[in-house]
């Protein structure tokens, strides 16, 4: 019997120093799970905050997509103004050529009659200046 006392003395102590181990190993896990409890509320907060950053940035995109139609509808009016604008100016233009034209003829209306009448005084005082010539020739 003796033998078997030995025995269970050598598993006390076995058991006994498990024990030890065992407490350090349960204590690695406590820690191990207060880490993944941690872990978990970082993930949960970080998952928030990328949900919240994905809303704003679909909110910009879509501001984003709004001023650029916005823009392109803009573009589109100002071309039109401008093709407006570009019309009348070639309408102007055009009436001004043919005022021009018109002027130009009346122009050269005025400088005809005005060579006849410059003419017709040059002639004038021609005969004035050599009545006296005339007088003879006449008489």
């Amino acid at each position: 019997m003796p033998e078997d006392q030995i025995k269970i003395a050598v598993l006390e102590q076995r058991v006994e120093d498990l024990k030890e181990f065992v407490l350090k190993v349960d204590d690695a896990i406590e820690k191990i799970s207060q880490v993944n409890v941690n872990l978990t509320k970082m993930l949960a907060v970080h998952e928030e905050k990328l949900d919240a950053r994905e809303k704003s940035e679909k909110t910009l995109n879509q501001k984003i997509d709004d001023i650029y139609s916005r823009m392109q509808k803009d573009h589109s009016n100002v071309l039109e103004e401008i093709k407006k604008v570009n019309f009348t100016l070639e309408k102007v233009e055009t009436n001004l050529d043919n005022r021009l034209v018109k002027v130009e003829a009346d122009q050269t209306k005025i400088n005809l009659k005005l060579a006849i009448v410059v003419a017709g005084a040059t002639f004038l005082a021609f005969m004035i200046q050599n009545s006296g010539f005339f007088v003879r020739i006449f008489s």
